[in-house]
């Protein structure tokens, strides 16, 4: 990874994490995955929270916390990064329980949505 992209994640990352000391539940974050790693995003974030963070790509990953609230544990973060292709009317629907179920559980979730792939 080149220097200036690295610069770029760990600064959303602060972002990020700024926002979870301040107690905001949903978070969603508008970056360019050619500017942004995720993937060193989320290993940086588990990092300076210390504690891992669940990462989905697909809805069925989405589906399965969705139906266990007792699986989540208070102040789990959890990161949504799509891949494409994904049915915008199941995840809507997919994403407003797992967020209803993670406020409850006073959880953390952050939604990337990738500005080159019309995440907006």
């Amino acid at each position: 990874m080149n220097s200036i992209k690295e610069i770029k994640t760990i600064a959303l990352a602060h972002g990020i994490l700024n926002d979870i000391r301040k107690g905001r539940n949903h978070n969603e974050v508008f970056a360019s995955s050619e500017r942004i790693d995720v993937d060193y995003l989320t290993k940086y974030l588990s990092g300076k929270l210390g504690k891992k963070i669940t990462t989905f790509k697909k809805l069925d990953g989405i589906l399965s916390y969705s139906k266990r609230k007792d699986q989540i544990v208070a102040g789990s973060v959890f990161f949504y990064a799509p891949e494409n292709n994904q049915d915008s009317e199941k995840e809507a629907q997919f994403l407003k329980l797992l967020t209803f179920k993670l406020a409850q559980s006073n959880s953390f979730f952050i939604h990337f949505k990738d500005q080159n792939k019309g995440g907006l």
